[in-house]
């Protein structure tokens, strides 16, 4: 269940990722008016799938520390905390 949440985590924050990178670097382009005319932003298919990659490894990558965290846990003790 871990993986898949983080496996899930990493597509949506790597695909949001691209988007607002794009976004963000147009809207930066276009204050600029000097630099829209020299440069246009087209993103590569390449940079697209290495950027959500990179994402979704980072986190597929954190669920043996997730783990560690959650083993090391009594968990009926929090939610006991959590009922009070």
């Amino acid at each position: 269940m871990l993986f898949g949440e983080h496996l899930g985590i990493g597509l949506i924050g790597g695909i949001l990722g691209c988007i607002f990178s794009v976004l963000g670097t147009k809207l930066i382009f276009s204050s600029f008016t000097t630099w829209s005319a020299y440069f246009t932003v087209e993103p590569s298919n390449d940079s697209i799938f290495i950027l959500i990659g990179i994402v979704v490894f980072i986190s597929i990558a954190l669920t043996p520390f997730g783990m560690w965290r959650i083993k090391r846990m009594d968990l009926v003790d929090k939610v006991k905390d959590m009922s009070q």
